[in-house]
């Protein structure tokens, strides 16, 4: 219905004579101006959208060296499937992470794995429902804003020092799961001690 036909039809209904049926009609007035309202919001926020997109590539093409995320392959979305449309944005704690998933660079996640094996250090990972996803908790990093906090497993397949040293890279990981369990183990006791403490 066209709102401008609907405002006409309500000038012909004389409001005494039936004080239902002009209710109704502005019911619906009222209905289709909020949904031309919210129609117009989502094309702006369309629009909004397209110019940060644009400018995000204006930003960012020809600063880092292009790379393909094996997400934007594998996953299924709206977005393009052309390769070299993603890159390596570095985060403000000095490590890279992938422009489309957000995932640290297979370099960063092998430093987290040798820091997440040393008992002594504060960093560790921890394993998430999906077998491709890992957090990492990485010493200064709060947010995604900061630094890394997640890995896909997915970049490791054409990451070619994975494919050379894959034996080593599994062992580790094994080393860096064990350690961080035990991290973890010792952050929870001493919760519930300090916990049983204060009450």
């Amino acid at each position: 219905m066209n709102v401008r036909k609907t405002v006409h039809d309500l000038q012909r209904v004389p409001k005494r004579a039936n004080p239902y049926a002009y209710a109704r009609y502005l019911k619906r007035l009222s209905a289709r101006i909020a949904l031309r309202s919210m129609l117009a919001r989502l094309n702006r926020a369309k629009w909004l959208f397209r110019l940060w997109y644009k400018d995000f590539d204006r930003r960012y093409i020809g600063r880092y060296a292009p790379q393909t995320c094996p997400r934007r392959i594998l996953e299924v979305g709206p977005w393009s499937r052309d390769k070299d449309s993603d890159f390596w944005i570095p985060r403000p704690n000095g490590d890279s992470c992938c422009s489309f998933c957000g995932s640290a660079h297979p370099d960063v996640f092998f430093r987290v794995l040798n820091e997440a094996a040393d008992p002594n250090s504060s960093t560790y990972i921890s394993l998430s429902d999906k077998r491709y996803k890992i957090y990492l908790q990485i010493d200064g990093v709060v947010n995604a804003m900061e630094g890394p906090i997640k890995f896909y497993t997915q970049h490791l397949a054409d990451y070619q020092d994975f494919k050379d040293r894959r034996d080593e890279w599994n062992a580790l990981f094994v080393a860096a799961v064990q350690a961080s369990n035990t991290k973890l183990m010792e952050r929870m006791s001493m919760r519930a001690v300090n916990k049983e403490d204060a009450d």
